[in-house]
């Protein structure tokens, strides 16, 4: 058994979502390292959420720097604790109370994927607001407060891999992510993996690999859409590339980087001509919304005598 797998049968599922603890498969995380050690040399390393730390045990592999990491969780930080590669200055920190004037030239991470409504958002946002000079709204996911602080603390020439869910690219809150990407001249390269083998294990979502580089002059923007772990071998020569200028954050960016199927069909009506679509219930706790849709079900048709 891997060492992820091990703290996975140890820990109880609870705990994993609260702290959203899905695991990067090694695969990624070497595209993801061996990325962020090219171009300029290196001497600083972050890790914002370490977890078992998959990037700092591959880096060891290839080079001697220093690693800065921080990990919330007591319970993983001791497993962690106990495995972590030499040079790495492995913190039991919240990562947003470090010091965001630090700078580093190659920064990796699989930040925790929580949505507005399970972390203190109140708090969060507003703070990374105040420090960016932006204006995140609150349904903003903590993933996206995690890569714009780390994109403040690339140096110039430094680089930034990020994978987090792709859901920000075509939803109202990234709008103004989306933004602060584009306005920061760092953004290089989005890979969305679009794959039955998921890249966080046991998460039902689609996951995007982010490329970032702190660079001076003109930027464009790379989209790649790979269908399997062995696409990423290709992707960084098969992409499609808009200049910086052209991209509009205020659309679903998957028309950048998904084929459109409206050219195969004619006399296309838009769905608004004969609906409107708006917003459910928000819970916030799908095992709550199931059991009382159980409930209700029951009332309308009662079990047999």
């Amino acid at each position: 058994m891997t060492l992820e797998q091990k703290y996975i049968a140890s820990t109880s599922l609870g705990h994993r979502k609260r702290y959203a603890q899905f695991f990067t498969p090694e695969k990624i995380a070497e595209f993801m390292c061996q990325w962020v050690l090219q171009g300029k040399q290196k001497t600083r390393v972050l890790e914002p959420a370490y977890g078992l730390g998959i990037f700092s045990r591959i880096l060891a592999q290839k080079t001697t720097l220093p690693v800065d990491a921080y990990e919330i969780d007591g319970q993983i930080f001791a497993s962690a604790v106990a495995v972590c590669p030499n040079g790495v200055n492995l913190r039991n920190e919240d990562y947003f109370a470090s010091d965001w004037d630090a700078k580093y030239d190659a920064i990796v991470c699989n930040p925790p994927y929580l949505k507005f409504h399970d972390y203190d958002n109140a708090t969060y946002i507003p703070d990374v607001n105040n420090h960016l000079g932006i204006k995140l709204n609150g349904f903003t996911n903590l993933y996206t407060l995690f890569l714009l602080k780390s994109i403040s603390q690339l140096q110039e020439g430094g680089r930034l891999a990020y994978i987090i869910p792709s859901e920000f690219l075509n939803s109202d809150y990234g709008v103004e992510v989306k933004n602060a990407l584009l306005e920061s001249n760092t953004l290089h390269h989005i890979i969305v993996v679009d794959f039955t083998e998921c890249a966080f294990d046991g998460a039902l979502t689609t996951a995007c690999i982010l490329l970032c580089e702190r660079t001076t002059g003109s930027v464009s923007v790379r989209f790649s859409l790979v269908n399997s772990i062995e696409g990423l071998n290709t992707c960084l020569k098969e992409y499609t590339e808009y200049n910086t200028s052209d991209l509009d954050a205020n659309i679903k960016w998957k028309s950048y980087y998904e084929e459109g199927n409206g050219c195969k069909y004619n006399n296309l009506v838009p769905f608004s001509k004969f609906a409107k679509v708006s917003r459910g219930i928000a819970t916030g706790s799908n095992d709550f919304l199931r059991s009382s849709l159980q409930k209700q079900m029951t009332i309308i048709f009662p079990k047999s005598a």
